[in-house]
């Protein structure tokens, strides 16, 4: 009996620091029958190089996050669809294990943590993941908590990008796997858990990962011209689920402040410029 192919699609954009050393993550899988996707969001750097090197089928596009999501898939072939970020390292055998967990679910979250967390962002970013997996029960409700899964069933993706107004899946930007996985949960909600699958390679620098929240806020107007997915914004102002008054808690308080006081400051930035261009037309 043949192994089920699985497809992992990863999305680029100027990724070369990091990209080598995740794509060496999936060549090193203990399961062998992989399709490797590269969706490039118009790199200027060696990223498309090292797609090269490791053979990995490219994709060239200027569309946003969700939209490059759903190009990667409708261009794999893989029975399972496996999400991965240019700066994430896979354990080599969490394919395996995903293969070998899925059975009876349509879609797997796969258990994060930080790779190296030396300086104090993160060690907060460590923190605020070990918050999370800690109540598996409460994260996975896409509305109240903060796991996303990364592994699907394709047939279950199918069903879901062909749920999703073709103008958001071209222009969303920010919200992309929580729009992809509050879609599939509406359909299904069978959501399974692997352990131990995936390190993040995550920045050191506040200056970076707060202007990286601004830039997110700045481009949800696409979210609430539509008022589709505004229920997901208002989930990112609240706390994590499991809180108490320990130390875990503690830092993952000071990253959420960290990262929505920009991300908040973008969205009124960001409608405010959609309002004046309303007002000039």
């Amino acid at each position: 009996m043949s192994l089920p192919l699985i497809s992992v699609i990863v999305l680029t954009k100027n990724s070369s620091k990091t990209l080598d050393s995740c794509l060496d993550s999936v060549k090193n899988q203990s399961y062998s029958n992989v399709e490797l996707v590269i969706v490039d969001s118009q790199s200027i750097d060696d990223t498309i190089n090292i797609a090269k090197k490791h053979s990995a089928k490219i994709i060239k596009t200027d569309w946003k996050l969700l939209g490059a999501r759903y190009l990667g898939f409708d261009k794999s072939n893989g029975d399972y669809i496996l999400y991965l970020d240019s700066d994430q390292l896979l354990y080599p055998d969490t394919i395996q294990c995903s293969v070998a967990s899925v059975g009876s679910y349509d879609m797997l979250c796969l258990q994060e943590e930080s790779y190296e967390a030396k300086s104090i962002l993160q060690k907060l970013i460590d923190a605020d993941r070990k918050l999370i997996h800690s109540f598996p029960d409460l994260h996975l409700d896409p509305m109240r908590g903060a796991m996303i899964p990364r592994f699907y069933k394709r047939t279950l993706l199918d069903m879901v990008f062909k749920k999703i107004e073709p103008g958001n899946i071209h222009n969303v930007v920010f919200f992309d796997d929580s729009i992809i996985y509050y879609e599939a949960y509406s359909m299904s909600t069978k959501v399974g858990v692997v352990n131990k699958a995936i390190m993040h390679i995550d920045t050191s620098s506040i200056l970076d990962f707060c202007r990286k929240s601004y830039c997110y806020g700045r481009t949800t107007q696409q979210l609430l011209k539509t008022d589709m997915y505004t229920k997901l914004l208002k989930r990112k102002a609240r706390l994590r689920q499991g809180m108490s008054f320990n130390l875990i808690s503690i830092k993952s308080i000071i990253l959420f402040l960290l990262k929505n006081i920009p991300f908040f400051v973008g969205v009124l930035v960001g409608r405010a410029t959609t309002i004046r261009h309303q007002k000039i037309k």
